[in-house]
């Protein structure tokens, strides 16, 4: 028997099938079904929007605004700027002063008070 013959795949093609209708879903079973999909990215976007927002909500609204953001903090200006913008004579309110070693050095020594003196002796 003779073997039989090698057909080419171009003699006979299928008929093109007609593609099933789609159902049109509704844009928030959609949505349901992303998230149950993606927890875990939905729910880490979720996590940093909210943490985002309470950080740029304390930059923009809850920090007190600098006179001159851009300009130099350290010196006379930035000084003379924080003694005019200070509310007069506060009660009860304890200041520092930063200042680097070099201008510590540089300062006279403030009187001894006879007071410190006293209680300071052996």
């Amino acid at each position: 028997m003779a073997p039989p013959k090698r057909k080419s795949p171009e003699t006979k093609k299928a008929p093109a099938r007609k593609a099933p209708a789609k159902r049109k879903r509704s844009a928030w079973l959609s949505g349901v079904s992303f998230i149950a999909r993606y927890p875990r990215l939905i729910s880490g976007v979720a996590i940093f929007s909210v943490v985002f927002s309470f950080v740029a909500a304390n930059a923009l609204w809850y920090q007190p605004h600098h006179p001159s953001p851009f300009m130099a903090t350290r010196g006379d200006a930035a000084a003379a700027v924080d003694a005019a913008r200070a509310p007069a004579a506060e009660t009860g309110v304890t200041t520092f002063r930063i200042q680097r070693e070099e201008d510590l050095a540089a300062q006279p020594k403030p009187a001894a008070s006879p007071l410190v003196a006293d209680m300071q002796k052996p």
